[in-house]
């Protein structure tokens, strides 16, 4: 776009601000992190981030909703990932991703919970 502009004797745009510092720290000060400013303000993330850089910002991450803290003391409970992520709030992926992580390994069955086939004796 920019040659053909040039070619044919057009002015470029290619230096058009496309969103104001201010429409980007109202979003920024909402704790939104770059993609979804990117979203709302329809641009690329790299336009984002390159903005916020220049604004000397840190990024807003995506934040946890527990501590690995809580987690270590769920899994010590004898809680399975299902449990666990019930407690939390959150997916059991997430929990099954963190487990791993900190190297924990998986419960089949609760200690809250006996398994079905001792139950079925009775």
């Amino acid at each position: 776009v920019f040659n053909y502009r040039k070619k044919h004797g057009f002015a470029s745009n290619w230096r058009r601000q496309l969103f104001t510092d201010q429409q980007f720290l109202d979003l920024y000060e909402k704790e939104w992190n770059d993609p979804r400013i990117a979203e709302k303000l329809d641009v690329t993330k790299g336009m984002v981030a390159y903005r916020r850089r220049k604004l000397g910002l840190k990024a807003h991450r995506y934040k946890r909703l527990f501590s690995d803290q809580q987690l270590i003391d769920l899994h010590r409970e004898g809680l399975n990932d299902r449990e666990k992520a019930e407690r939390l709030n959150v997916n059991t992926e997430v929990i099954s991703y963190y487990r791993r992580k900190l190297g924990l390994k998986a419960i089949k069955y609760s200690r809250h919970r006996l398994p079905l086939e001792t139950n079925r004796g009775k």
